[in-house]
Protein backbone atom coordinates (compact mmCIF):
# COMPACT_ATOMS: atom_id res chain seq x y z
CA UNK A 1 0.00 0.00 0.00
CA UNK A 2 1.38 3.29 -0.85
CA UNK A 3 1.61 6.73 1.53
CA UNK A 4 -1.44 8.35 -0.36
CA UNK A 5 -4.19 5.28 -0.34
CA UNK A 6 -2.77 4.87 3.52
CA UNK A 7 -3.54 8.52 4.18
CA UNK A 8 -6.54 8.36 2.06
CA UNK A 9 -8.14 5.77 4.46
CA UNK A 10 -7.00 7.29 7.67
CA UNK A 11 -8.89 10.84 6.69
CA UNK A 12 -11.90 8.77 5.51
CA UNK A 13 -11.79 7.15 9.11
CA UNK A 14 -11.71 10.59 10.92
CA UNK A 15 -14.37 11.71 9.18
CA UNK A 16 -16.60 8.67 9.96
CA UNK A 17 -15.56 9.36 13.17
CA UNK A 18 -16.22 12.68 13.69
CA UNK A 19 -19.46 12.17 12.31
CA UNK A 20 -20.31 9.61 14.34
CA UNK A 21 -19.68 11.45 17.42
CA UNK A 22 -22.58 13.15 17.20
CA UNK A 23 -24.50 10.26 17.05
CA UNK A 24 -22.71 8.50 19.54
CA UNK A 25 -25.40 6.63 22.12
CA UNK A 26 -26.51 9.55 24.76
CA UNK A 27 -27.86 8.18 27.68
CA UNK A 28 -29.80 11.62 28.63
CA UNK A 29 -31.79 10.84 24.76
CA UNK A 30 -32.44 7.05 26.50
CA UNK A 31 -33.85 8.63 29.32
CA UNK A 32 -36.45 10.67 27.41
CA UNK A 33 -37.87 6.90 26.43
CA UNK A 34 -37.77 5.93 29.95
CA UNK A 35 -39.79 8.55 31.51
CA UNK A 36 -42.11 8.95 28.62
CA UNK A 37 -42.92 5.15 29.26
CA UNK A 38 -43.45 5.22 32.91
CA UNK A 39 -45.58 8.30 32.64
CA UNK A 40 -48.21 6.65 30.02
CA UNK A 41 -47.78 3.48 31.99
CA UNK A 42 -49.29 5.59 34.89
CA UNK A 43 -52.07 6.99 32.79
CA UNK A 44 -55.84 5.87 33.14
CA UNK A 45 -56.80 4.30 29.71
CA UNK A 46 -53.01 3.04 28.73
CA UNK A 47 -52.73 -0.36 29.21
CA UNK A 48 -48.87 -0.80 27.54
CA UNK A 49 -46.31 1.08 26.48
CA UNK A 50 -42.91 0.53 25.28
CA UNK A 51 -40.02 2.35 23.60
CA UNK A 52 -37.12 1.76 21.51
CA UNK A 53 -33.84 4.30 21.29
CA UNK A 54 -31.89 3.64 18.12
CA UNK A 55 -29.00 5.86 17.06
CA UNK A 56 -26.47 6.00 14.12
CA UNK A 57 -24.48 8.26 11.44
CA UNK A 58 -27.33 7.67 9.17
CA UNK A 59 -30.43 7.73 11.98
CA UNK A 60 -29.54 10.54 14.39
CA UNK A 61 -30.89 10.29 17.85
CA UNK A 62 -34.58 8.60 17.59
CA UNK A 63 -36.78 7.41 20.04
CA UNK A 64 -39.61 5.83 18.88
CA UNK A 65 -42.76 5.69 21.33
CA UNK A 66 -45.94 3.43 21.56
CA UNK A 67 -48.87 3.17 23.72
CA UNK A 68 -51.76 0.15 23.70
CA UNK A 69 -54.90 2.28 25.12
CA UNK A 70 -58.00 0.15 25.99
CA UNK A 71 -60.81 0.21 23.43
CA UNK A 72 -62.26 2.71 24.85
CA UNK A 73 -59.82 5.54 25.34
CA UNK A 74 -58.94 5.63 21.98
CA UNK A 75 -59.41 9.20 21.26
CA UNK A 76 -57.77 12.10 19.90
CA UNK A 77 -58.10 14.27 22.92
CA UNK A 78 -56.18 10.77 24.35
CA UNK A 79 -53.24 11.20 22.03
CA UNK A 80 -53.13 14.72 22.18
CA UNK A 81 -52.63 14.41 26.19
CA UNK A 82 -50.06 12.12 25.63
CA UNK A 83 -48.24 13.25 23.11
CA UNK A 84 -48.14 16.21 25.25
CA UNK A 85 -47.02 14.46 27.85
CA UNK A 86 -43.95 13.37 25.62
CA UNK A 87 -43.35 16.67 25.00
CA UNK A 88 -42.93 18.40 27.90
CA UNK A 89 -40.12 15.18 29.11
CA UNK A 90 -38.68 16.44 25.82
CA UNK A 91 -38.56 20.27 26.70
CA UNK A 92 -37.27 19.44 30.05
CA UNK A 93 -34.84 17.00 29.16
CA UNK A 94 -32.35 19.79 27.30
CA UNK A 95 -31.90 17.50 24.36
CA UNK A 96 -32.00 18.70 21.02
CA UNK A 97 -32.59 17.02 17.27
CA UNK A 98 -33.84 14.33 18.82
CA UNK A 99 -36.58 12.42 16.74
CA UNK A 100 -39.82 10.96 18.89
CA UNK A 101 -42.11 9.80 16.26
CA UNK A 102 -45.11 8.20 18.19
CA UNK A 103 -47.29 4.96 17.58
CA UNK A 104 -50.83 4.06 19.26
CA UNK A 105 -52.56 1.24 19.23
CA UNK A 106 -55.90 -0.31 20.32
CA UNK A 107 -56.45 -3.17 22.49
CA UNK A 108 -58.93 -4.48 20.25
CA UNK A 109 -55.29 -4.55 17.44
CA UNK A 110 -52.20 -4.16 19.26
CA UNK A 111 -48.63 -4.21 17.92
CA UNK A 112 -47.42 -7.40 16.65
CA UNK A 113 -44.02 -7.88 16.79
CA UNK A 114 -40.92 -5.05 18.14
CA UNK A 115 -41.47 -1.43 18.61
CA UNK A 116 -42.04 0.53 15.31
CA UNK A 117 -42.97 -2.72 13.19
CA UNK A 118 -46.84 -3.37 13.24
CA UNK A 119 -49.35 -1.81 10.63
CA UNK A 120 -52.26 -2.00 12.81
CA UNK A 121 -52.02 1.66 14.43
CA UNK A 122 -54.69 4.00 15.76
CA UNK A 123 -52.22 7.01 15.33
CA UNK A 124 -49.25 7.54 14.12
CA UNK A 125 -46.82 10.48 14.15
CA UNK A 126 -44.14 12.60 15.91
CA UNK A 127 -43.64 15.09 18.96
CA UNK A 128 -42.83 18.28 17.32
CA UNK A 129 -41.80 20.53 20.12
CA UNK A 130 -43.71 23.77 18.31
CA UNK A 131 -43.82 27.12 19.49
CA UNK A 132 -40.64 27.18 21.99
CA UNK A 133 -42.08 30.32 22.91
CA UNK A 134 -45.21 28.69 24.11
CA UNK A 135 -43.54 26.08 25.94
CA UNK A 136 -41.01 28.00 27.78
CA UNK A 137 -44.00 29.97 29.21
CA UNK A 138 -45.78 26.55 29.92
CA UNK A 139 -42.65 24.55 31.67
CA UNK A 140 -40.20 27.01 32.01
CA UNK A 141 -37.20 28.11 30.80
CA UNK A 142 -35.00 24.73 28.58
CA UNK A 143 -32.56 23.79 30.35
CA UNK A 144 -29.26 23.23 28.29
CA UNK A 145 -27.70 19.69 27.47
CA UNK A 146 -25.39 18.89 29.87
Amino acid sequence: MNFRSLAAIVAAAGLLAGCGATDANRPTVDDIGKQVVAGWKSTAGVEDAAYKYVHGLDLGQQVHLQATLSAASVSDAKFDELVEEAREIYWKSGERSVSLPVTFYSSDKPPSGEVRSSPNSVFSGDVELGDLAELEKKYGPRPTRK
